[in-house]
């Protein structure tokens, strides 16, 4: 009698709590169409494409693809999950994986949103580095898709 009971109720619950939720509750959180120009020319990367997280609206590029670009140096300490950006007229950026707070010549800079590691490359946020390390970067969306241009000026 307790099976016959409990086990339809249980059932019609479940069935009524997944019905309650929209298709659309979810969505995607990295969006692909995304291009990305350095000077005119495309920005390629090996092998993980910039993209754009959804959550924080904000677009992301390998980093050594977009400083090694602009001719900076790069270094990466694994322990620490943290980056430094060495460029060459002497500006030192240091952030780390996770944490909303780059460093600039030591002083302390709030990012828009932190420095991911989604597939074993470190992405940042285009925009902020960019202009950091002395670029200009203006936006544009165009059928669905969304270009970045960077002038720099090395």
């Amino acid at each position: 009698m307790f099976k016959k009971i409990v086990i339809p109720v249980f059932l019609t619950s479940l069935l009524t709590i997944f019905m309650s939720i929209p298709a659309y509750a979810s969505p995607p959180r990295i969006i692909y169409s995304l291009y990305v120009q350095l000077n005119g020319a495309p920005i390629e990367s090996d092998s993980t494409p910039p993209y754009i997280n959804t959550a924080t609206n904000t677009a992301y590029v390998p980093l050594r693809v977009i400083s090694e670009g602009m001719g900076q140096s790069v270094s990466w300490d694994k322990n620490k999950q943290q980056v430094t950006i060495q460029s060459n007229d002497g500006t030192v950026m240091t952030m780390t994986i996770g944490s909303t707070t780059a460093y600039v010549n030591g002083e302390a800079k709030i990012l828009p949103s932190a420095p991911e590691m989604p597939f074993m490359r470190v992405m940042v946020p285009i925009r902020f580095v960019s202009e950091v390390l002395g670029a200009t970067v203006n936006a544009s969306a165009k059928d669905g898709a969304t270009y970045v241009d960077i002038s720099f000026k090395p």
